[in-house]
C-alpha cells in the first residue's frame, strides 16, 4: 500500500516534468545559398551604428539595401514583403570584445527592436530565414532555437548581374583585385516547429571572429478574432407580428424598448499584432456577431470601432425571437388558451452601443 501511495505520487511529477520537456522543441537552419558582395567601406559596422542610434526605420532601409545586393549561388530571390529574416553578425561592443547583433528584417510594418514573427512554422506560404554576414568566409555560425510551445489565447530587387559561380571556386583561376570590404553571407531556412511559441536562441560564431550570444523570439500569429461583451440601446424596430404578453391577466403589446446586452465574437477583416504598445487601425476596426441576451433571445452582427484600447462603439442589426399573438387571441382579452396563448415571430431591430473587449 505504501509503494502504491509513493508511486502515485511520483507520477503526477514525472508526467510534469516530461510534458515540459516535450514542449521544448530544437531545431538549426537547413543551408541553402552562399552570398557575397563588395562594398567600399564596412557596411556591418555601418549596420551596428544606425542599430545603437536608435532609427529603426533607417536600420531596415539600410539592411534591405544591403542584402538586395547580395549575389546568392544557387540563386535566390529574397521577398521582403512576404518573408522575414533574422540578419546575424558579429560587432565590436564597448569594451572592443566581440558580440553577435541579431535583428529582424521585413518589407513592411515591424515594431521597432520587437523581435517577433507572426505565427511562422514549417510548411507555410510565408518563410523565416536567417542571414549570417561576415567579413571573413572563414567565420561559421552555428545557431539553436529551441521553441516552448504557447497556448493560443484565441504574424525585391533582384542584382542586376548575378555570377553563376561561388567566388571561392573560381578563386584558384582569377585573382581580382577585391575592394576594400567584401561582405560574405550565408542564407538558411529555419523550419520552426510551432506557429505559436516563445523560442530561444543560442548563437555561437566559431572562427576568427568568435563569439557567443542568446537572444529570445516570439512567434506568434497575428489576431483575428476576440471575444466581446456590448451594452446597447435599440434605436428602432421593425416586427413580423405585434410583440405581446399577458400584464394584469390580459394580453397586451409589449413594444420592444431599451436596454439590450449581447455577447459578441469580434472579426477582424485584417489581422493586427496585439502585442503592441499602440493600437493600429487594423486593431480598431472590426465587424462582429453575437448573441443578445434581453429583452428576448436573438442575434446580432454589425461593425465596431475601437476608441480606446479594451472599448468599442458599436452599431448593427439583430434579430429577436418574440411572442406574437397565437390564432385566436385577441389584444385586451384573456387568455382563451392558457397553456399556449403565444405564437412565435421575429423582430428586427437596430442598436448602437459600448463595447468591452477581452
Amino acid at each position: 500500500m505504501g509503494r502504491m501511495i509513493k508511486r502515485a505520487g511520483i507520477l503526477p511529477i514525472l508526467l510534469l516534468v516530461t510534458s515540459f520537456l516535450s514542449a521544448q522543441t530544437p531545431c538549426r537552419g537547413v543551408k541553402i545559398a552562399d552570398g557575397y558582395s563588395d562594398f567600399n567601406d564596412d557596411p556591418l559596422a555601418q549596420l551596428s551604428a544606425t542599430y545603437f542610434s536608435g532609427d529603426w526605420q533607417k536600420l531596415q532601409h539600410d539592411s534591405i539595401a544591403l542584402l538586395k545586393e547580395l549575389q546568392f549561388y544557387p540563386e535566390n530571390k529574397l521577398d521582403f514583403q512576404k518573408d522575414y529574416f533574422s540578419v546575424v553578425f558579429v560587432y565590436r561592443d564597448p569594451e572592443n570584445k566581440n558580440s553577435v547583433l541579431r535583428y529582424l528584417v521585413h518589407g513592411s510594418e515591424i515594431q521597432p527592436y520587437e523581435s517577433r514573427l507572426p505565427g511562422i512554422k514549417a510548411g507555410n506560404r510565408k518563410k523565416f530565414y536567417e542571414i549570417f554576414l561576415t567579413l571573413d568566409d572563414k567565420n561559421v555560425l552555428v545557431s539553436t532555437y529551441t521553441s516552448v510551445k504557447e497556448k493560443n489565447p484565441l504574424e525585391a530587387q533582384i542584382p542586376k548581374f548575378l555570377k553563376q559561380f561561388d567566388p571561392k571556386q573560381i578563386g584558384p583561376l582569377i585573382e581580382p583585385a577585391l575592394p576594400a570590404k567584401r561582405v560574405y553571407a550565408v542564407l538558411s531556412r529555419i523550419d520552426l516547429p510551432y506557429a505559436r511559441a516563445n523560442v530561444a536562441i543560442e548563437d555561437i560564431v566559431q572562427g576568427p571572429e568568435k563569439a557567443k550570444a542568446t537572444s529570445r523570439l516570439f512567434n506568434r500569429p497575428l489576431t483575428r478574432f476576440s471575444f466581446g461583451l456590448v451594452s446597447s440601446i435599440m434605436a428602432g424596430s421593425s416586427t413580423s407580428d405585434t410583440r405581446v404578453s399577458i400584464q394584469s391577466g390580459k394580453i397586451a403589446e409589449d413594444p420592444l424598448t431599451g436596454h439590450m446586452p449581447m455577447g459578441i465574437l469580434n472579426i477582424h477583416p485584417f489581422p493586427y499584432d496585439a502585442d503592441t504598445d499602440d493600437a493600429s487601425w487594423k486593431e480598431r476596426v472590426r465587424l462582429f456577431v453575437g448573441g443578445i441576451f434581453a429583452p428576448e433571445f436573438g442575434f446580432s452582427g454589425g461593425a465596431g470601432l475601437q476608441l480606446v484600447r479594451g472599448f468599442t462603439l458599436n452599431a448593427g442589426v439583430g434579430v429577436l425571437l418574440i411572442d406574437t399573438l397565437a390564432a385566436g387571441e385577441s389584444i385586451g382579452s384573456a387568455p382563451v388558451n392558457r397553456d399556449h396563448p403565444f405564437d412565435y415571430g421575429t423582430a428586427t431591430v437596430f442598436f448602437v452601443g459600448v463595447g468591452y473587449n477581452f
